[in-house]
């Protein structure tokens, strides 16, 4: 299979899943409505969060983003006659489906990216390995298209594995540049997106220092600078879209969920859900060789401290789903 193929395959599998289904699940509700008002409406008080107040505040960026890509791609739908009025709803699946479409393509551009060295790395058949699951697994392909921040925050930290792996095959160490860039991600989309991107950072880094691969000053610094200019985005942004000042979101989602330990009003799963029940399909090649463990190191001990908190959803996990994939697909290389 060629990688040409392989990105297409990728690209489809995503799209099939917007067009299946295409109408929404209430967790999208924020996005979803933020994603249609924001090139409509320069009126925030015209928003639907402005009179459907959820339990915690959510950041806008990820929605402008997407609105701002998606704006050609919806102008030539208009000129076409295929997106009117909202209240027109044949138009207004149209124009929903273009969102999810630009949101599904985002996300598989970065896997798209992450391929590429796993089969520089690892060879064109573990990369086929890699990807085949992955369109054919249920929930990565049907997630990538749905507007929740989980998703906004898959692209970027799909980015940072990408930047952690693209080296030479023969190398075992990525770039200082690399590794600085996917500190600086990770930083910025657990202070941005998600902050459970955190409990993923914390056990890279570790395992980023204790192999030699950069300095603790260094942690500190990357990690400063990024936090400190994505505070001052999220505030900006998100102060102005809330009408309140001064408003970090996730430091508030924080507050409220785990300070205050309202998390659990969404509901309570076993400790060790993520591990057996949503984990994906393991198979007995998968830790069979040691640099698999050193793959799988950060995911796993971002998993187990994931499972802590009372309430926790398959989508929460979804981060460290494609490198579960690439190990998988170098043990079934492997056997």
């Amino acid at each position: 299979m060629s990688g040409l193929a392989m990105d297409l395959l990728l690209v489809t599998a995503s799209w099939t899943h917007v067009l299946l289904a295409p109408y929404s699940k209430v967790e999208e509700s924020f996005n979803f409505h933020a994603t249609l008002r924001y090139p409509r409406f320069s009126n925030v008080s015209r928003y639907d969060h402005s009179v459907f107040l959820g339990a915690v505040p959510w950041t806008f960026i990820g929605s402008i983003k997407l609105a701002w890509i998606a704006t050609p791609f919806v102008a030539l739908g208009a000129l076409l006659g295929l997106i009117t009025s909202k209240f027109d709803f044949p138009r207004t699946v149209v124009f929903v489906c273009t969102m999810r479409l630009v949101l599904a393509s985002l996300n598989a551009i970065a896997l798209i990216f992450l391929q590429r060295p796993v089969s520089t790395r690892f060879g064109r058949q573990t990369s086929w390995l890699f990807t085949l699951p992955t369109c054919s697994q249920f929930h990565i392909p049907f997630w990538m298209g749905r507007t929740l921040h989980n998703m906004f925050a898959l692209i970027p930290v799909n980015f940072v594995f990408y930047a952690l792996y693209n080296r030479a095959p023969k190398s075992t160490q990525a770039p200082k540049r690399n590794i600085n860039i996917a500190i600086a991600l990770l930083t910025f989309t657990a202070v941005i997106f998600r902050s459970e991107v955190a409990l993923l950072l914390g056990p890279l880094a570790l395992q980023l220092l204790v192999q030699g691969r950069t300095k603790f000053a260094n942690l500190v610094k990357i990690g400063l600078l990024a936090g400190l200019a994505s505070i001052a985005l999220t505030i900006a942004a998100d102060s102005y879209f809330w009408d309140q000042w001064p408003l970090w979101p996730e430091l508030y989602g924080i507050y409220f969920n785990v300070y205050l330990g309202k998390s659990s009003d969404w509901g309570i799963t076993a400790d060790r859900s993520l591990v057996w029940n949503r984990h994906p399909p393991r198979d007995s090649g998968r830790y069979s060789r040691s640099q698999n463990l050193v793959l799988a190191f950060a995911p796993i001990a971002f998993v187990f401290a994931l499972s802590a908190p009372g309430h926790k959803k398959w989508r929460f996990a979804i981060y460290v789903v494609p490198l579960a994939n690439i190990a998988a697909a170098r043990g079934a290389r492997w056997l």
